[in-house]
This record gives structure tokens, sequence and C-alpha cells, in this order.
């Protein structure tokens, strides 16, 4: 697999639906080539914070700090994970009856879960710099991120109305 200067890592469908993520997703991979694990980890975290926050304009999330709403991208990862779960919760009452909403609800649901897990297992690590990254760990991760932007881009593209 060519990692060099390559926007398109982790697929087209990816790069169409995250725009904003597609300079992160060439500096993993210029990262994974030349051998800088922990760097690409870093990257790869704001890749998978791009997915975040996509997910949270979809579902209109808002987020407030000292009861003043805040922007989505100064909000932190578990803020933001919080305010996606409280909407799924309060949506997916109104979502009886449609088949469409529930699985789309329970596809962002499956995302958030996976979301949380980034965080704890390497988000918080590596943006804290609590340990380095080894070549291994490097492109387990990728893995990891490709698979849930990939999910996360064919979730998003479901389309079953406004929130």
């Amino acid at each position: 697999e060519n990692y060099v200067d390559n926007d398109s890592l982790f697929g087209q469908d990816v790069h169409d639906a995250f725009d904003s993520a597609i300079i992160d997703i060439l500096e993993s991979g210029n990262c994974l080539a030349v051998e800088c694990h922990t760097a690409a980890v870093f990257h790869l975290m704001r890749v998978s914070e791009h997915g975040l926050r996509a997910l949270a304009e979809r579902l209109t999330v808002t987020v407030s700090h000292n009861r003043q709403p805040m922007p989505i991208t100064e909000a932190t990862w578990d803020e933001i994970i919080t305010q996606i779960n409280n909407k799924i919760i309060s949506t997916r009452t109104l979502a009886k009856g449609n088949p469409l909403r529930q699985l789309q609800l329970a596809l962002y649901s499956e995302a958030t879960i996976v979301c949380a897990g980034m965080k704890d297992l390497y988000r918080n690590d590596v943006s804290h710099a609590r340990r380095p990254y080894t070549r291994s760990q490097a492109f387990a991760v990728m893995e990891t991120v490709r698979n849930f932007m990939k999910f996360l881009a064919k979730a998003l593209a479901l389309d079953a109305g406004t929130f």
C-alpha cells in the first residue's frame, strides 16, 4: 500500500465524506511511511475527531460550558460523546414506527461506542504524552480508524430525515 502523500488512504468514500479530515489522513500515512509511529497515531486520532464532529453535527448536538453554548470544535471528546448519547436516547422514542430512523440511530450509537473506546485506548494517551507507539500499534490504530471512518461514512450517508 502506498502511504506517502496518499489522501485517499482510507478509500474514496471516506475521502468524499470527510474533506475536513483529508490533511490528517495524508499526514498519518506520511508518518507511517517514515516510521514516526506516535505521530501517526496523533494524526489518526485527529481523523477520528473529524468523524466524531461530523456525527455531532448530523445529530444537531449542542454542547455548553457554564450554560453557554460552545462550538463543537471547542468541546472535548467526552462532552461530544455524552451529548450524542443524550440525543440518541431522546430521539429513539420519536423513532418508533420508523425502521429507517431506528437503523440510523443504531448505527450512530455503535459509532459513538467505538469513538469512546478510541478515546480511552488511544486518544487520551497520545494527546497527553503518556506513552509512545510502536510500529505494530500504529498500524493497528490505523486499521481501527480506517474501519471506523468507513463505517461512519456509510452511516452518515443513510438519510432518514433531520434530527
